[in-house]
């Protein structure tokens, strides 16, 4: 239990200090909570000694209002720390694995399920920023208000005070034991969840070929499993920790009986005064009120640490630059030696030996699928060679790490895609730290024809979700004219051919690798 808190507490990263602050803060709220035992206090002793019912009343209502104002407060202020902190630490782990994504290797991508990382990134961290603050609130904050309630139970009466450190030690004893019958199940019920995710997400992703094909029914199978996985290990996870948690309430409330019993068995032997027994009467009725709310919690514990070890699997991908450096080449002529790279067991190039030197204009020309496009990401390196070498400036791309080599490579897609974003912000994806000046600037340089038109009022309009994704007439209208534009309009044909000549002169001139 230890080491799945440690490992929460771990995962939090910077909103430790939030979660700290919602525990001291539970703590604090314990204390104005225990007020109300004071309250009930001070009726049962003016009851008792017939002191005067105003002047009790008027103390009852301090009291009271103090507790109940102090609670609404705190509870307010810990629940803002717990809630920041469950969903801070899900969404910096999110962008911790886009940035890690963006350094593997594309083999690694072909060789994982796209619906598991998908799954990890939108279920299994869904399940932690909604638990892991919360159990790990509750539990210490649970224990740590029960920890302060033993030694004042003592000090008050220190056979009452046994009886609920008896109660304690039973309940941890269940409660250890689910936790560990829980380890089997807990990744289970999470690869589960991840898988029904893939299947449900590779079952939308191919509807319209089912659709095309008439394949309605016959394409279900493996949505069905998963969702019969789903079902199976939730339903396990379920029957697991129902009999735990009866035994947990049967335990509390028959060591909650038994300091009744005890308070009573004291005052008709003369060894407790009324009003200290009926004060343990009632305390008896709310003495494990906080160990409760720690058991409901880890009850989720093992679930929400095999979450934050899924999520942490990707940690270990290995990257395209971890011993790389940070080369400026004299040159930047690309050279092929004898490289071979397949797709699985799908060869596409065999001994290819090619040198392509700086400034200059190079097409590639063959039928399709026979590899041009891979040529083009080998040198990327988004896939590693299988055999051979592929060097810039005589120093081989794997030396390189992947910003310097990202620096001096820039590509044109086939399929551009455009973030649901503003114009500026696409543009600055490749470099978030441009300025704005900057972003204006690359437009106007990318486009100069456009110049006048590229102002820092068009980079800001937000691209609608027709100007993501264009309908076939405008996707024509795009292809016509082989050069990115950032506005889509009707040029007329001379503009046109001014663009086209601009970008022949830029290819002939002055295109290079980019430092």
């Amino acid at each position: 239990m230890i080491d799945a808190l440690r490992n929460i507490w771990a995962f939090a990263g910077t909103e430790r200090k939030n979660l700290n602050r919602s525990v001291l803060l539970g703590v604090l709220y314990a204390v104005f909570h225990a007020l109300q035992i004071a309250a009930i206090y001070v009726v049962l002793k003016g009851l008792v000694e017939n002191t005067d019912g105003l002047e009790v009343a008027e103390q009852v209502l301090i009291i009271l209002a103090v507790s109940i104002a102090g609670r609404a407060v705190v509870e307010y202020v810990s629940q803002l720390q717990r809630v920041h902190a469950g969903y801070f630490m899900a969404a910096n782990k999110r962008i911790a694995i886009g940035d890690r994504l963006k350094h593997v290797p594309m083999g690694y991508l072909n060789d994982t399920s796209l619906g598991r990382i998908t799954g990890i990134a939108t279920t299994v961290l869904g399940d932690v920023e909604a638990t892991a603050s919360m159990v790990l609130v509750l539990t210490l904050t649970g224990f740590l208000n029960t920890l302060i309630l033993i030694p004042m139970l003592l000090i008050f009466e220190w056979h009452i005070g046994m009886i609920f450190m008896a109660g304690i030690a039973v309940y941890l004893f269940i409660t250890t034991v689910m936790e560990q019958k829980s380890r089997r199940l807990s990744p289970e019920r999470q690869r589960a969840q991840a898988d029904l995710v893939a299947a449900v997400l590779e079952q939308l992703q191919g509807m319209p070929v089912i659709k095309a094909f008439h394949l309605t029914g016959r394409s279900d199978g493996r949505m069905y499993a998963a969702l019969a996985e789903s079902e199976r290990a939730n339903l396990a996870m379920e029957r697991l920790f129902t009999p735990y948690v009866i035994a947990q309430e049967v335990t509390l409330r028959l060591f909650s009986i038994l300091i009744i019993a005890a308070s009573l068995y004291a005052y008709l032997n003369g060894t407790m005064i009324l009003p200290d027994t009926l004060m343990c009467i009632v305390f008896s009725f709310i003495a494990y009120t906080q160990l409760e709310s720690a058991g409901s919690a880890l009850a989720l514990l093992r679930v929400v640490c095999a979450s934050i070890d899924e999520a942490n699997e990707i940690d270990a991908v290995p990257q395209l630059d971890e011993d790389g450096q940070d080369i400026s080449p004299a040159n930047h002529d690309i050279v092929f030696d004898h490289v071979t790279f397949s797709y699985g067991t799908n060869h596409v190039l065999r001994d290819i030996s090619v040198r392509i030197p700086q400034r200059s204009l190079t097409a590639i020309v063959g039928p399709s699928g026979s590899g041009k496009t891979t040529m083009c990401h080998l040198i990327a390196r988004f896939w590693d060679v299988d055999a051979g070498t592929i060097s810039i400036g005589g120093r081989d791309i794997r030396e390189y790490t992947l910003a310097s080599l990202m620096s001096m490579i820039s590509i044109v897609f086939q399929r551009v895609y455009l973030f649901r974003d503003t114009i500026e912000n696409n543009i600055r994806f490749g470099r978030p730290t441009a300025s704005h000046a900057e972003v204006i600037e690359a437009a106007r340089g990318k486009l100069p024809a456009m110049t006048s038109s590229c102002s820092c009022r068009t980079v800001t309009i937000r691209l609608s979700a027709k100007a993501v994704q264009p309908s076939r007439v405008e996707k024509n209208s795009v292809f016509r004219l082989p050069v990115p534009s950032l506005k889509m309009c009707r040029s007329s044909s001379s503009t046109k051919r001014r663009q086209m000549s601009i970008l022949k002169t830029r290819i002939a001139c002055s295109r290079q690798w980019k430092r």
